[in-house]
């Protein structure tokens, strides 16, 4: 029998769909890779089939899967995806990927940030800067980010509530930063690196260096300021400001110890 879209019956049919995709991943030991990935592909799929398919997928595919998918979406054909579509998944799959598996956390994050370089578009950007922030300090402060914000701020206001107010925010904040960091957004380096690799302290920072999970309390902060130091950037300015007042402590005990040798000698 054949649906007509738009009524009862198709949406119904939709939604079972929509369900037996995103079940999928919990079927062990069946090969479904290649299926979800040829839907979430396919032009002539509803775009509810598509966003199903290629979150089921995320789900279940390693590290190196996951970067190639997200360049093809992303850097790559798109398939006619809407990125942003993309970057929510891709966050999400982020989330709720455990620490320990750091090698498919890491791809995200470096594909995100080659995704960011190629985003043409103001609200785009933002939408996948705002992701990136919250994840990785080392992108919050790196010299690549700046020039990103700096481009975009030259272009035309846009109608989005919070766009305009967050770009202006971020930049402000990543102008303040006094050393910016370094990260990755050549879609061919990316490619070509094996993320199940190990990865030195400066190799890690080029593909995002230390990666947190953001709290809901960050996720969901209000629009239109800086958004909350990741719980990474907040210890470190504590140890700066503790090491520093150590640091006035010590010269202070110095001076004090110089100038009763001086007294003692002119006694």
């Amino acid at each position: 029998q054949t649906l007509t879209p738009g009524t009862e019956e198709w949406n119904y049919s939709l939604g079972l769909v929509d369900s037996v995709i995103r079940w999928l991943p919990s079927c062990k030991g069946i090969p479904i890779k290649d299926f979800l990935l040829a839907h979430a592909a396919s032009k002539e799929r509803h775009r509810h089939i598509r966003r199903a398919a290629l979150i089921s997928y995320l789900r279940i595919a390693d590290a190196q899967e996951t970067r190639d998918v997200l360049l093809h979406f992303l850097a790559g054909e798109r398939c006619g995806v809407d990125p942003l579509s993309v970057y929510s998944h891709a966050a999400a799959t982020y989330d709720q990927t455990p620490p320990e598996d750091e090698a498919k956390r890491r791809a995200i994050i470096a594909a995100l940030m080659v995704a960011a370089a190629r985003e043409d578009g103001k609200i785009g950007f933002v939408e996948v800067d705002r992701i990136l922030s919250m994840r990785s300090d080392t992108y919050r402060r790196s010299g690549e980010r700046l020039a990103l914000l700096e481009h975009h701020s030259l272009e035309p206001p846009t109608r989005n509530l919070y766009t305009d107010a967050d770009l202006k925010a971020a930049l402000a904040e990543s102008r303040r930063y006094w050393k910016h960091t370094s990260v990755n957004t050549n879609a061919a380096l990316l490619q070509a690196h094996d993320f199940s690799g190990e990865h030195t302290p400066a190799n890690a920072e080029k593909w995002g260096g230390a990666l947190v999970t953001p709290s809901p309390e960050v996720i969901f902060a209000p629009r239109g300021v800086p958004a909350p130091k990741p719980a990474l950037y907040r210890r470190s300015i504590r140890h700066w400001l503790l090491g520093i007042a150590g640091l006035g402590g010590l010269v202070a005990a110095f001076a004090l110890w110089r100038n009763l040798r001086r007294k003692r000698g002119s006694a």
